[in-house]
């Protein structure tokens, strides 16, 4: 099976920068430590926009992203930053050279 790659580009409430800058690295913390097939989970701040979030996260196969997707801390990250977020886009992407 193929690698899978998600792409997450988020953009904040600038008041909530703080709390949302310390939650969502303590989701990719979680995500890489608690799920086998979570390979990378990196964080990015936009450098023109620092209200833009951008996650670039590999996966071992299209089911260690259901795994993510369905996990408690997935449930816990979307309550603790569902008043933070002003709009989200996904791009779900095949690994082409896989890590």
């Amino acid at each position: 099976m193929a690698q899978v790659a998600v792409l997450a580009q988020v953009d904040i409430d600038p008041a909530q920068k703080e709390a949302f800058h310390a939650r969502v690295q303590k989701h990719a913390a979680d995500s890489f430590a608690n799920e086998e097939g979570c390979l990378l989970f990196q964080v990015n701040v936009d450098q023109e926009n620092p209200n833009r979030y951008v996650m670039y996260e590999i996966y071992r196969d299209q089911a260690a992203i259901e795994v993510h997707m369905n996990s408690d801390h997935m449930a816990a990250w979307r309550a603790a930053s569902a008043d933070w977020v002003k709009d989200r886009e996904l791009t779900m992407m095949n690994v082409v050279n896989e890590v």
